[in-house]
Parts: structure tokens; sequence; C-alpha cells
């Protein structure tokens, strides 16, 4: 049984030792979600300039007029839909909230990556 289980811990420490790590990237965590027609179901990014379901559903340039999240405590959605003029039912959204957006065209969202003022300084090396 030793001679089975120490040439495999060799292998596993000499594979250890060999691994390596990839550099760092300029952009951490940036998703572009490819929005479909339809019901899509996205989260609010870490970075979030909104604090309303309707600022957020305006910043979709007029793609999307639903904008819902789930109560799991009562089992219901609930939705703000833009009505033209006005958000009726509008609501708060916070950081990381996973939200479900209808939408009746397909586009890709956010169309950018985050300004480069937003990300930390890379170490040297």
């Amino acid at each position: 049984m030793k001679k089975f289980i120490l040439p495999l811990l060799l292998i596993l420490t000499v594979g250890m030792l060999a691994a390596v790590e990839s550099e760092p990237s300029e952009v951490v965590g940036y998703v572009k979600y490819d929005m479909l027609v339809g019901n899509n179901l996205i989260a609010i990014p870490m970075e979030c300039p909104w604090q309303w379901a309707s600022e957020l559903g305006n910043s979709f340039s007029g793609s999307v007029d639903q904008i819902s999240y789930w109560v799991a405590a009562n089992q219901y959605f609930v939705t703000a839909t833009n009505l033209g003029d006005f958000w009726d039912c509008d609501f708060a959204v916070n950081i990381a909230m996973p939200l479900m957006s209808y939408s009746y065209s397909a586009f890709t969202w956010p169309s950018s990556p985050p300004a480069k003022s937003h990300l930390a300084p890379r170490a040297s090396k």
C-alpha cells in the first residue's frame, strides 16, 4: 500500500509546485449580458450608479419596459413598469441584486466596459 500512496503523493506535490498562476487582468468581474427578446435575468454590478429600477430601466435606451425582483418570503414578483412618461411601482435597487427584465429587442448590456478610473492599479512585480 505504501508503494502505491508514496508515488501518488510525489506526483501530487510536483504538480502543485509546477502549477502556473495567470497574470491579473485589467478588468475584474466585468460581465456583459446578451439581452434577448422577452425575460432576461441580470444582476446589478458591484459599482451601482442606479438607485431606482426606473433609472436602471432608462439606461437600456428604451429597450426594456419592465424590471422585476422576486420576494422569496411571499413567493411573488415586484415589478416596475415603464408606462411611457413614468415608471409605475418603482423600487430601490441594490448592489448584486438579481433582477428580471423584459426586453422587446435584442441587445448587449452594458455596451461598453467600465471606465479605467474605477479600476484598481496593478501591482508592480
